[in-house]
């Protein structure tokens, strides 16, 4: 949606008396004033507009098959913006994997002065690590080279170190960087804060560096907590995946209850990947407490196939499936795995889930280390079930 077409909008609901300037104001939480001034921001570019507020002139007249970046893009490309609301545009794209967007207001924001330059590459090296044009350790080294003693240049950079440190499977140094970093931004007034929404990212990347190292207690109450401000979906959606992981060996039903939530929200934000995902642990999760059926595994992820046959003694079945699916398309743990339980059920051997184990310990993941001994074990107390 172009601003032009909010305006001629705006302009309408006002003529036609659908909608006065302040039932534009309530619908979208700005002032009567920054409806009115949105008009002169679109026809001479000043007073400047929010992005929150061009937002919410989207989400009034946008039609469905109009995707907010449209909005964004025309917004971002106006002459003479701001450098603080092309730093609030270059974090939203950010969030919502808007990159060809982003790429545009990052050549806007390299040709600014002073720290907004600055600001600008550390979100284009964001960008780079999502969408696999560099490596972590190459945005990390990059970003210690830029210097400029401005909170956003500096917040920015520990983000990114945090990411790399995440991403080297550093889970303990990930969780004492976030602490150091949110200490520092609870001192920070939030108009000071890159984007209102830094402190929930940091946070969400805290809870996950705790799970790996299997600190459950603190990962309910920091996600539980999370939960309670008014973060964003994708943030919701992953306190509520981190939580479910945290019940995963506990608790089925709490564990599925916060699955089930985060699923919900990614399939309202159309993420099928990640739905995909969430699925896939839910299958997992049933699995592990003798509550999946065969039908019940619609994410076509075969090695539930065959782990489901292996748990209900059918290994030569299961043996049978494993050595027809295409291996290139699992991880090495989820075959080593599929492949251990039906060592174990034949022949009592577990050398198959011992290397599961150390692959998952190899990444630190001390939270999904658990998984192959949960599995072995099952299928002893299964086997004592049958004997007595």
């Amino acid at each position: 949606m172009k601003l032009e077409e909010i305006k001629d909008c705006i302009l309408k609901d006002s003529q036609l008396k659908v909608r006065s300037y302040q039932d534009i104001a309530d619908e979208i939480g700005v002032t009567k004033n920054t409806v009115a001034n949105t008009i002169k921001f679109i026809d001479t570019g000043q007073p400047q507009t929010s992005l929150d507020a061009i937002l919410g002139y989207h989400k009034l007249y946008a039609k469905k098959d109009d995707p907010e970046w449209t909005t964004i893009e025309n917004y971002a490309l106006k002459d003479g913006l701001k450098s603080s609301h092309l730093k609030d545009i270059l974090d939203y794209c950010y969030e919502n994997d808007y990159f060809d967007t982003m790429k545009k207001v990052v050549a806007i924001g390299m040709e600014k002065p002073h720290e907004m330059s600055k600001v600008t590459r550390l979100y284009e090296l964001l960008m780079q690590i999502r969408t696999r044009e560099i490596t972590f350790m190459e945005a990390y080294a990059e970003s210690k080279a830029i210097n400029w003693g401005h909170p956003h240049v500096e917040i920015l950079k520990e983000y990114i170190e945090i990411i790399y440190l995440y991403n080297s499977y550093e889970y303990n140094k990930t969780e004492d960087r976030c602490n150091s970093l949110l200490g520092k931004l609870k001192e920070i007034d939030k108009t000071e804060l890159p984007s209102p929404r830094f402190i929930d990212r940091v946070k969400v990347y805290n809870l996950n560096a705790l799970l790996k190292v299997k600190k459950y207690a603190l990962v309910r109450e920091m996600g539980e907590n999370l939960l309670t401000n008014a973060i964003g979906d994708r943030f919701r959606a992953l306190a509520h995946t981190y939580i479910a992981k945290s019940y995963f060996y506990e608790s089925c039903d709490l564990s599925e209850l916060h699955f089930n939530k985060a699923s919900e929200i990614y399939e309202k934000l159309g993420l099928r990947s990640d739905f995909i995902v969430i699925q896939r642990n839910i299958e997992l999760l049933k699995l592990l407490y003798n509550k999946l059926e065969e039908e019940d595994v619609t994410s076509g992820f075969e090695p539930h196939l065959v782990n489901l046959k292996s748990l209900n003694f059918r290994f030569e079945e299961a043996e049978h499936l494993l050595d027809s699916i295409d291996i290139s398309n699992y991880e090495t743990y989820d075959l080593l795995i599929a492949r251990g339980l039906i060592e174990y059920g034949l022949y009592g051997k577990d050398g198959y889930l011992c290397l599961a184990v150390k692959e998952f310990e190899k990444y630190g993941d001390l939270h999904m280390a658990t998984l192959p001994v949960k599995l072995k074990e099952k299928i002893e107390s299964s086997r004592k079930e049958i004997l007595t």
